[in-house]
């Protein structure tokens, strides 16, 4: 051993490079409906990874917020008749037509008249409730749930677009290294 390093261990150098994070591979934008509120949400997140290089879960949130639906006027046929309702006003678009659900057909989706007095009569979630297979007020036909799908993932893309800039001096402000792809 060299003179004066007995004793002592060697040094270990810890990386100075920052981690990195690949933006179209590793920020995601998720958007959904929250009925309750009547109101689309969305989340920005970065993934993580294992010690094998692959993706895992969600590792941080970068961002989080509300959309008011009204900036949407062209979902609304997506929406339950009773959020509709609540957005538009009592006497929504499809009350003047007959049109119960947005389908073409009186009630469909919500079960008519006879389907919202069970509902209504019934304890949610009850065993009669639930014998009777009663739709929930938030309950939507394939279709709108289709729609309404294909609508947040097209607006989770332009999300995703639209605020890069914003996202990525987030990211760089925690000491991330933020590349476009890998």
């Amino acid at each position: 051993m060299e003179e004066g390093t007995m004793g002592r261990k060697p040094e270990v150098r810890r990386s100075t490079y920052p981690p990195v994070v690949a933006y179209d591979e590793d920020v995601h934008a998720w958007m959904y409906l929250d009925q309750v509120d009547g109101v689309l949400r969305y989340e920005a997140y970065v993934i993580g990874y294992d010690e094998t290089g692959s993706p895992t879960t969600l590792e941080f949130v970068i961002e989080e917020g509300v959309l008011e639906l009204s900036r949407f006027p062209h979902i609304f046929r997506f929406l339950p008749r009773e959020l509709r309702r609540r957005l538009e006003g009592s006497a929504g678009p499809d009350a003047a037509a007959g049109d119960d659900d947005g389908t073409g057909d009186r009630g469909s989706a919500q079960g008519g008249k006879a389907g919202a007095q069970a509902v209504a009569s019934a304890e949610p979630w009850s065993p009669a409730w639930l014998q009777r297979h009663a739709p929930t007020p938030w309950d939507l036909a394939p279709w709108q749930w289709e729609g309404l799908h294909a609508f947040c993932e097209q607006e989770e893309r332009r999300l995703k677009e639209e605020c890069r800039p914003r996202w990525t001096r987030r990211l760089k402000a925690l000491g991330y290294d933020v590349i476009r792809s890998l």
